[in-house]
């Protein structure tokens, strides 16, 4: 994958309802590094994505993150071989959502 596509990559899965954010992963470890650039959230093995690492936003499902990021992924790579990291999950913001 050469630079645009991983930034269009990065930028489309970013914007999913499921996802909060992309994620590096519980070290900060997921990244692809670009001469002067940083993508957090995505991982090759050489020149072909292997991962893609996500927080999952307030009240969206595993399943919801599976679909949205493969229709994402699809656009540029194969997703089933893809693997989707869900490193996190988003608390809602609002209290009197969780009974306080």
């Amino acid at each position: 994958m050469n630079a645009a596509d991983l930034r269009a990559l990065a930028e489309r899965v970013a914007a999913m309802p499921s996802v909060e954010r992309l994620s590096t992963g519980p070290w900060g470890t997921v990244a692809v590094h670009l001469p002067g650039e940083r993508i957090p959230g995505l991982r090759l093995d050489g020149e072909r994505l292997a991962a893609v690492h996500i927080v999952l936003a307030a009240g969206a499902t595993v399943h919801e993150a599976a679909v949205e990021v493969a229709a994402a992924v699809a656009l540029f790579a194969d997703p089933a071989t893809v693997e989707l990291g869900i490193d996190d999950v988003a608390l809602t913001t609002d209290l009197t959502a969780v009974g306080r």
